[in-house]
């Protein structure tokens, strides 16, 4: 499929977010080694999800990259990893995602290779969480074009210019409860709003995340307390009600007539974020 470009200077917002980062794409040994694999093995490569994100926000992006394939993710992962003499395996075999790992030496990389999730790569784009995560860009239009084609079917360039997190279906957090928590936590770690239909969504659907697995629950909990903001984001929990749901032990806490707990465990926490973030060690 064709994907038209969107040029730099067209609403003035490709150029700012997107026309300089992917130049300097290009030049990304991981990325050209992954086209050159695409290239040999005859199928089409996508670069997707949180890489592009942080492109537009950041201009910069991690080691962790997805990537998306028509055909063939074995074959594109152990196709790589040879080339970087990298760890390559399956890591969900009943969905034929792969990841090939690198932690040593001067090029270290994750890379999670997953097949089409539907028809086309607008499909798989909209089954995806938020629409900040659902963009994508096809190698070959990469390296092979004056200007990459962004794909873009949910509106995600704009709501990143807005700094805006919405869901991308109404369904989505049905679809997987675990978004609920999610969606807090990438609001706090790239200091995001949420949009209104979605945060009305979630505060309906909160008793759903008692559906996800507790490890997957304990491993966001882990992240929102690894990131600056976290008293925020407590604070979210609880006024949205998903502090009921996934911490039940603490929901007599907003119920509390003789001693304000709810409140003064919150200023603790935000003050001692405070302090840290005033500590030179730690910044």
């Amino acid at each position: 499929m064709t994907h038209k470009p969107v040029r730099p200077g067209k609403a003035g917002l490709w150029s700012a977010f997107f026309y300089e980062p992917f130049m300097a794409l290009r030049e990304d040994p991981l990325v050209k080694a992954l086209y050159g694999v695409s290239v040999r093995e005859g199928t089409v490569l996508y670069l997707v999800g949180g890489l592009l994100r942080d492109m537009a926000l950041y201009r910069s992006w991690s080691r962790d990259y997805d990537v998306v394939t028509e055909d063939g993710p074995g074959r594109i992962a152990m196709g790589l990893a040879q080339g970087f003499r990298a760890k390559a395996f399956p890591m969900d075999e009943k969905r034929d995602v792969w990841r090939v790992v690198k932690k040593r030496g001067a090029t270290e990389f994750t890379v999670d290779i997953a097949p089409l999730d539907g028809a086309t790569i607008e499909e798989d784009l909209l089954r995806r969480d938020f629409t900040v995560n659902a963009l994508a860009v096809e190698l070959k239009s990469l390296y092979e074009t004056q200007t990459p084609a962004i794909i873009d079917p949910a509106g995600g360039m704009r709501d990143i210019k807005e700094r805006r997190l919405r869901v991308v279906s109404k369904d989505g957090f049905s679809r997987d409860p675990l978004r609920l928590l999610r969606a807090l936590r990438l609001c706090q770690l790239h200091n995001l709003r949420l949009e209104r239909n979605t945060e009305r969504l979630l505060k309906e659907n909160t008793c759903l995340i008692t559906q996800t697995a507790v490890e997957r629950i304990r491993e966001e909990l882990i992240r929102v307390f690894s990131h600056r903001g976290s008293a925020r984001t407590m604070k979210r929990l609880f006024s949205t009600g998903l502090a009921d749901h996934i911490l039940p032990e603490l929901s007599g806490w907003r119920h509390s007539t003789r001693y304000p707990i709810l409140t003064h465990s919150l200023k603790t926490l935000e003050e001692t974020e405070k302090l840290l973030d005033e500590d030179p060690l730690l910044k």
